[in-house]
């Protein structure tokens, strides 16, 4: 059985740019479906939040900030 093609836009050399820019920078990314559930957060996410990426994904983002209001965390 042959693998479909994948969608030119999750290839294209823009989005590379992207996942890599956002995978190396300092500021916080979290890509949401159209249910808002966390698909993705980079590194800095995880450093400044604290939720592992593992953690985070399938979660509501509304769900994570109100854990970490919950925690009294400071960024929250």
């Amino acid at each position: 059985m042959t693998q479909p093609e994948p969608d030119p836009m999750l290839v294209s050399p823009a989005l590379q740019a992207w996942k890599a820019f956002a995978r190396l920078g300092n500021d916080l990314f979290v890509l949401l479906d159209a249910r808002g559930l966390v698909r993705w957060v980079n590194p800095a996410f995880a450093r400044v939040t604290g939720w592992r990426a593992e953690l985070a994904v399938g979660r509501s983002l509304d769900g994570l900030i109100a854990a970490q209001v919950d925690e009294d965390r400071p960024w929250a």
